[in-house]
């Protein structure tokens, strides 16, 4: 199995007993997406040691607003777990007048969490308190009332994050924002993104690929994201080039565009080093800060709502690619019935 690496760029996983859990989890996700039949997305091992002159890798970004959503800004940023659908999340926060405070957006995918609860409460807390350094949270607030944690199995705890996502305070915007939580914006949903378009479909425009595979659930033409992925994975595919996330697998936070005035003075939030901290993307690019201060302006417009800022916050999936001609016999396009899960 490939060691696939801590997304968060932390020692936690490891620290807690919990990185294989996580690898297993993620390994079982590559396995399935190599499985689709004819399609160049292929297992990570098979072109990340590849010599750097013979792979390449590629980032295929998009806009953090869910375009295909119709509602205003702000029931955008109240119902996050229904409209909130790019791959991204995002937390409000204001103060007693109303006035945005703070914009927090993630990317992480909730395996990661899913595989500290396996361990229990304490490890699933040092997991929160990686976000959140003063959080106590409870085995109530993390599993629910009506679970024995302690008594249950690894297995049992893990599923039971998973089930209680929506419902933990630290997670459902009460007290934080932890991972990607509505239904589509899942890894499982990324790897058959993109194993799905990866399927040569030689009698149509690389553009009209997403609305041919939209039948079977893979592919929604009216968002930033899909449209773009499945773009990027046919054109691969036609270039008789194979491909896969790359390690470790998941969604960036790439930058923040748009026209900033700090006090009536322009001011380039995607620079640490003249954005005076209001701007900050940690945990391997899987987490984002926006700081708002009153004199804090979007053009001559105060910030009102998350989804503002998410119209002007980037970002993307990285694959690696090589020539299907360069892999092992078992990993090139065609030859899925020669791969097995855990191989």
């Amino acid at each position: 199995m490939f060691p696939y690496s801590d997304p968060t760029g932390t020692d936690v996983l490891a620290e807690q007993e919990a990185l294989s859990t996580y690898q297993i989890v993620l390994d079982r996700g590559y396995a399935g997406a190599a499985e689709q039949a004819d399609s160049a997305f292929t297992r990570l091992e098979a072109i990340h040691w590849l010599p750097e002159g013979i792979r390449d890798r590629a980032t295929v970004p998009w806009a953090a607003f869910p375009r295909n959503v119709t509602a205003d800004n702000d029931r955008i940023d109240r119902d996050r777990f229904r409209l909130q659908e790019e791959y991204v999340e995002w937390q409000v926060e204001r103060d007693g007048a109303g006035r945005v405070e703070r914009v927090t957006f993630t990317t992480l995918f909730p395996e990661w969490f899913m595989a500290l609860a396996a361990q229990g409460l304490d490890s699933v807390a040092a997991g929160i308190r990686e976000f959140y350094p003063d959080a106590e949270p409870t085995a109530a607030e993390v599993f629910g009332e009506d679970f024995d944690a302690e008594g249950a199995t690894p297995v049992e705890r893990f599923f039971r994050f998973q089930a209680r996502m929506r419902q933990n305070p630290w997670n459902d915007g009460t007290r934080g924002i932890l991972c990607l939580s509505h239904p589509v914006n899942t890894l499982g949903a990324l790897a058959k993104l993109l194993a799905d378009c990866g399927v040569e479909q030689p009698n149509v425009p690389s553009t009209a690929v997403c609305q041919l595979v939209f039948s079977v659930g893979a592919c929604v033409p009216g968002r930033n994201s899909d449209p773009n992925v499945c773009v990027a994975a046919q054109e691969l595919v036609r270039a008789r080039r194979s491909f896969t996330l790359a390690d470790p697998a998941g969604i960036e936070i790439l930058s923040i565009g748009g026209a900033w005035s700090l006090g009536g003075q322009q001011i380039s939030l995607a620079d640490p080093d003249s954005n005076e901290g209001l701007w900050r993307i940690t945990h391997g690019g899987h987490r984002a800060v926006l700081e708002v201060p009153p004199e804090l302006t979007q053009g001559s417009a105060p910030v009102r709502s998350g989804a503002q800022v998410a119209a002007v916050v980037q970002v993307g999936s990285t694959v690696l690619h090589a020539a299907d001609a360069d892999l092992p016999e078992w990993a090139r396009t065609g030859r899925e019935e020669l791969r097995a899960p855990g191989e």
